[in-house]
């Protein structure tokens, strides 16, 4: 969470907000409280199911106010000699602003048990308006549950994709607010959750809406065809193919880009979140990782410059500098500016602009299919797989924890293009056999894609060691 707490000397952020520690949850914010037995609970019947906006993500969800603690140093009294510069004195943290500090240690921090309990909510309204108790579990109410979300709308057009995230908010209020186990689960469940997810999909079909299971990643001709255009754009035009180029380098969520900070023009030493250093890197501050409220410690991502035989990240790296130079109103165009601040909805604004700039034929997506915001992201690893970049180095280079989360990104039948190599040169090995084939620079004299080939990874057979 990064809204702020107030403290005794509040600190300008560079978009001019106060801001100090991280914000409190007030103490009747209902999410925020464990959902109460049915004895002591009463059942949420002041809106009918319809009411609820199933497409609202979660938000950060404010804290109650600290309760100081009485016998504490005042700040005053507290030597400066004492406080390293731009530290906060020990003094100023209250217990509350400790208990919060652990809280957001938990595997399931304060705002993601919020974010459950709001979930829960919907089925509670489900069952007001349909006559069942939803502290009561049976396959009867989960199964007409399921065909209720059905006819449910997202933004997107068509109802939600997956049940499986309210299974598990409905899992977690029984066992740990209601201390009833976790009925959510077993055969029968995940067997429900895999037909749903089918007749969602069907559903979508029916209605003309894309859903993720259509999505491919980026085909390394389309990836071709936005440096194609990068070459010579100009103005907003360059500063959309700027923001696509820099999710495929660092394969980035839309999510991540909602977490971007402008910089301040009052402060001319303040590049910004995306900026290049004195050597040369691209560098990008990294303050959202996930949908939601998924904040974390900022850090910097960078990306070396390239060697002067490549001529294609050449080409794009002055092309960024360029698109980092376009201003409107004052302050950089590529930021929250073009893309707005909201997670939640800087995807479907990114994926509209593909849509609108990146011509289908052109980027060889065939009919059936799409291409949004997480095909960049897609696109990377699946180019890095077939550049047999080390299994290690994809790891991390994404912050995948686990190798499944790795391999449900990497599509088996994404075919190698020569140009892939001069883009992630930067990740590949420098001894590896993959950089003799290039002379100069892939991208020098490149006339369409190579597929000779047409191997497929065999991700069952990786040497996982």
């Amino acid at each position: 969470m990064t809204a702020g707490l107030t403290s005794k000397k509040p600190v300008k952020r560079r978009d001019r907000r106060e801001t100090g520690h991280p914000a409190k949850i007030p103490a009747d914010a209902k999410f925020h409280q464990p959902i109460l037995a049915r004895k002591k609970a009463s059942v949420y019947s002041e809106n009918p199911a319809s009411a609820y906006d199933l497409t609202a993500g979660r938000l950060p969800i404010p804290m109650p106010a600290p309760r100081k603690i009485s016998a504490a140093v005042p700040a005053t009294k507290i030597s400066a000699a004492a406080v390293p510069a731009g530290a906060v004195p020990a003094a100023q943290f209250s217990e509350a602003d400790n208990l919060l500090a652990l809280q957001m240690q938990a595997k399931q921090k304060p705002d993601t048990q919020a974010g459950y309990r709001r979930l829960f909510s919907v089925l509670q309204a489900y069952c007001t308006a349909h006559g069942r108790d939803a502290q009561v579990f049976s396959m009867e109410t989960a199964e007409l549950f399921c065909g209720y979300m059905l006819s449910r709308i997202t933004r997107n057009g068509g109802p939600p994709i997956l049940v499986s995230n309210y299974f598990s908010a409905f899992n977690f209020v029984f066992q740990k607010d209601l201390k009833l186990g976790r009925p959510w689960t077993g055969t029968d469940i995940t067997d429900l959750g895999a037909r749903y997810a089918a007749a969602s999909k069907q559903r979508s079909v029916d209605l003309g809406v894309e859903v993720p299971s259509m999505r491919i990643a980026t085909p390394a001709v389309g990836i071709v065809h936005l440096f194609k255009l990068l070459e010579t754009a100009r103005g907003e035009f360059l500063c959309w193919l700027a923001t696509f180029t820099i999710m495929l380098l660092f394969w980035f969520r839309a999510d991540t880009l909602g977490g971007v900070l402008s910089e301040d023009p009052a402060r001319p030493d303040d590049l910004g979140d995306i900026y290049f250093n004195s050597h040369g890197f691209l560098c990008f501050t990294v303050r959202r990782v996930k949908r939601g409220t998924a904040h974390i410690q900022a850090f910097v991502k960078s990306i070396a410059p390239p060697p002067r035989t490549n001529k294609l990240r050449t080409m794009i790296w002055a092309q960024l500098r360029n698109a980092l130079a376009v201003q409107k109103n004052g302050t950089r165009l590529i930021g929250p500016q073009l893309w707005g601040d909201d997670p939640k909805r800087v995807a479907d604004v990114i994926s509209k602009k593909m849509k609108e700039l990146l011509n289908r034929s052109d980027s060889g997506v065939p009919l059936g299919t799409f291409i949004s915001s997480h095909s960049w992201r897609k696109a990377g690893a699946s180019a890095a797989a077939r550049l047999k970049i080390d299994w290690h180095t994809i790891m991390c280079w994404r912050m995948w924890k686990s190798h499944n989360s790795a391999e449900k990104y990497i599509d088996p039948t994404y075919m190698f293009d020569r140009v892939l190599a001069s883009i992630f040169d930067f990740l590949m090995n420098v001894q590896t056999p993959q950089l003799d084939f290039l002379d100069g620079s892939g991208w020098a004299g490149y006339d369409g894609h190579d597929m000779a080939d047409d191997g497929i990874f065999e991700i069952g057979k990786l040497d996982l060691n």
